[in-house]
């Protein structure tokens, strides 16, 4: 569908009115919708990695859950520095993964 097809819609006109009826610009309406579906589509993606990242680590999830708890709670108990940030003590206890 080009752009002139799509602002003849009457798809687009029901958008325009309703966008007008909560006093919002609907160009503006919908390049926000546009922004937000983006976000989504990347924090979808993210999740995918994080969990295929976290498949191949060997970990099962209620370990990955407990260290990144433990993380959490060692990091709020003690303020960090920038220098030392990346020694935070963590318990890592690998678990065998069923086959």
């Amino acid at each position: 569908m080009s752009n002139v097809e799509l602002l003849k819609s009457p798809v687009w006109d029901e958008f325009q009115t309703a966008a007008r009826r909560q006093r919002r610009d609907p160009r503006k309406l919908l390049m926000d919708y546009m922004r937000e579906y983006l976000e989504i589509c990347e924090d979808k993606r993210l999740d995918q990695e994080i969990q295929a990242d976290a498949r191949r680590s060997g970990y099962s999830e209620e370990d990955a859950v407990e260290i990144v708890k433990q993380l959490r709670r060692e990091k709020v108990a003690r303020p960090t520095t920038a220098k030392n940030a990346h020694k935070l003590p963590v318990s890592r206890k690998r678990t065998t993964k069923a086959t």
